[in-house]
Formats: structure tokens, C-alpha cells, sequence
């Protein structure tokens, strides 16, 4: 093994062990690739409940955490919807110092939160709950002020990284 060479077997063995720490009901390992899925089941106010995809993966230098918030499909087909949700979720990346929203080329809505393979358990769990927070942010303030119904899907069995 190179000097170069992150040996990310060690580093997957860490964040797996800090996910467990959060006490997710499932955990899909692939350390293959270097890949843990959780289910997030979301409960909104009035007791309806999503079920999203959160996935982390290791890169040589970065703990990428990617959480499927809306497929393309559950947002209306016209495109000053669009351009209004992307300037909420803009807007939301500047005001809120821990919230990232981001698009897929399919126009898939993530949140997210990238972390360098150093990082320690108080940062991975700050980092990982700003999830929470962007998706509360997403469904309980963003998508109220838009005029038309985005619709509440689960993203849980959707692929990532299409």
C-alpha cells in the first residue's frame, strides 16, 4: 500500500460505527463500495409519514451523506414551480449555515452534508442531523410558500447517483 493510499476499510468501520450511534432501525452495509444506507422515516404534523433514502459514502478524502428529499416526478411540470423551488433551496444554502440542497441532472432534491474522513463523532453527528433540519426546513417552510402541490413521496428504494 501506497503512503498516498486512505485505507477506507478502517474509515467505513468508523462511520459505521458512528451511524449505529444514531440507532437507526436498519442499516444496509456494501463496504464494498464503501456504502451504508439508512432508512429515514419522516413524520410530518399531521401523522402522514415518507420514508427517505439517506446514503453515505467514503471517497478517498470526503464522508459523502446524501439524503433523497423529492423526486423529479413529485414536483409539478412547469417551470416557474421550478425555478421557485431552486431559489428557495438557494436561499435556504445561504441562510442556514448547516443546510446544503442540491439537484441530480433529473432535478432529483437532496440534502446534504460532506465531511473530510478525519472528522470526529461530535462533528459526524452535528453534520448527519442537519439532515433533520433541512428536511424540516424543505417540508415544513419551502414548499408552503409555493403556490402548487408538491407532492410527499417515499425515496427510500430510489437509486441514488443515477
Amino acid at each position: 500500500m501506497s503512503e498516498n493510499k486512505v485505507d477506507l476499510n478502517k474509515y467505513y468501520d468508523k462511520v459505521l460505527g458512528f451511524i449505529k450511534e444514531l440507532k437507526p432501525e436498519i442499516i444496509h452495509e456494501n463496504k464494498k463500495d464503501y456504502q451504508i444506507v439508512i432508512p429515514l422515516t419522516y413524520k410530518f404534523s399531521n401523522g402522514e409519514k415518507i420514508v427517505l433514502n439517506v446514503d453515505t459514502r467514503l471517497s478517498d478524502k470526503w464522508i459523502e451523506t446524501k439524503c433523497l428529499l423529492l423526486i423529479n416526478e413529485a414536483i409539478p411540470n412547469n417551470p416557474e414551480i421550478e425555478h421557485l423551488l431552486h431559489k428557495k433551496l438557494l436561499q435556504a444554502n445561504f441562510r442556514y449555515a448547516e443546510v446544503t440542497y442540491s439537484l441530480d441532472n433529473e432535478g432529483n432534491v437532496y440534502a446534504e452534508a460532506d465531511m473530510p474522513l478525519e472528522t470526529d463523532w461530535l462533528n459526524f453527528k452535528s453534520e448527519y442531523i442537519s439532515i433533520i433540519f433541512a428536511i424540516d426546513l424543505l417540508f415544513n417552510k419551502i414548499i408552503p410558500e409555493i403556490p402548487k402541490e408538491i407532492k410527499k413521496i417515499d425515496t427510500y428504494n430510489k437509486k441514488l447517483y443515477t
